[in-house]
């Protein structure tokens, strides 16, 4: 079959430069081959010149995350056919809008932590309402949503870039939940955030907090995700000596408008819309028995439930029993509405990203919507 088309590459024709980086030439060679050949059929007259087609990725990377990984992707996919690539810093709305409206079968990749992730997706939604699937590109120091969703917990870079690419396209959807958080103080503008992960209040932030800081103090230091791990590792252990402030002289939490106990040991609250935080750690841990003080009418946890999980840790040690020890967390409670008031200022974490609840301030979680999140091939249905 012969397609008059400048693009079409014969098996026997040497690779573009850009393409010689990931797998064996052969396979790359293959995957480019099938994919012109089926543009070709998509056509109808295979004796006809093939249309020029849209991008099938619009790639938006943190060139930071992950130690700078992002910076070598970004070289990677420049060049690439049916890519066009951005940086979080400088996203081109016109050519992002072009590409959700005209691209019928398009995936928007995005390239960074769970922070970057949720980051990018409240920019992508004033600019269109109607987003694409969007395939997730683990970079972070933090990748739990990347996780959650199957594109594991990180990216190597002996990975093959387009394996994950025919992932992309081909993958299936799945819904998950976003969720308003509107913070609002007597004589202040309300503020509003996003939530794609979690939310928490306590020790992980106090951690999250004294990272963030020191990752924007000492950039040169954090030069590689296992190295940032490190880091992360020793303000946890640091933040394990001290005495961890008990929430409940400080907080009170209300659930789908009645008034929720939190058990007195409890130092840090989790809303949990995925199942895991912390490098993996399933707080929830359905597959456990429940505690003498737990709630016991709870459901099982969903990215797509539009629900929920409110949980609690006691310490640090506490925590580490729940990611070693088969142990979990107190399970206080599920629901779609949520109302913090602070009688004292906070440290809160929002998708790994450290910010502060004021005191005297309210804290209002409701749903916002849910985004079609592609499927990577690891994702385990609980």
């Amino acid at each position: 079959m012969e397609v008059s088309n400048s693009n079409v590459i014969d098996r026997a024709d040497p690779l573009p430069d850009g393409f010689q980086q990931q797998g064996s030439n052969e396979d790359i060679r293959n995957v480019l081959y099938s994919s012109l050949q089926l543009e070709a059929n998509e056509q109808g007259e295979h004796n006809q010149p093939v249309q020029q087609t849209p991008p099938h990725f619009y790639f938006i990377i943190n060139p930071k995350s992950g130690g700078r990984k992002g910076e070598i992707v970004m070289k990677k996919v420049e060049g690439l056919e049916h890519c066009i690539v951005n940086t979080v810093y400088d996203i081109d709305k016109e050519s992002l809008l072009h590409f959700i409206t005209h691209s019928t079968n398009g995936r928007i990749v995005i390239g960074g932590g769970d922070g970057t992730i949720n980051s990018v997706l409240t920019q992508l939604s004033h600019i269109h309402e109607r987003l694409p699937p969007i395939a997730i590109l683990p970079l972070g120091t933090g990748n739990e949503l990347s996780r959650c969703t199957g594109w594991n917990s990180t990216y190597s870079e002996q990975e093959c870039l387009f394996s994950f690419l025919e992932q992309a396209k081909a993958g299936p959807v799945v819904l998950v939940d976003r969720w308003n958080i509107d913070i609002k103080l007597d004589g202040m503008p309300p503020e509003n955030k996003r939530m794609l992960c979690f939310f928490s209040i306590g020790f992980d932030a106090q951690i999250a907090d004294s990272f963030d800081k020191w990752r924007e103090k000492y950039p040169h230091l954090c030069f590689k995700q296992i190295v940032n791990k490190a880091w992360y590792f020793g303000f946890a252990v640091k933040e394990s000596i001290k005495q961890g402030t008990r929430l409940a002289p400080h907080l009170d939490l209300f659930v789908d408008g009645h008034q929720v106990h939190i058990p007195f040991t409890v130092s840090c609250l989790h809303f949990m819309n995925i199942r895991s935080t912390g490098d993996g750690t399933d707080l929830f841990a359905p597959h456990l028995p429940h505690k003498k003080k737990d709630k016991r009418d709870l459901q099982k946890p969903s990215m797509c439930d539009q629900m929920l999980e409110v949980l609690g840790t006691d310490s640090l040690i506490h925590y580490v029993r729940i990611k070693y020890f088969n142990s979990h967390s107190h399970r206080i409670a599920q629901g779609r509405h949520i109302v913090l008031r602070a009688k004292k200022t906070f440290v809160a974490q929002l998708d790994g990203e450290s910010w502060t609840v004021p005191e005297g301030s309210s804290v209002e979680i409701s749903l916002c919507d849910q985004l079609q999140i592609v499927k990577g091939r690891r994702m385990i249905e609980h």
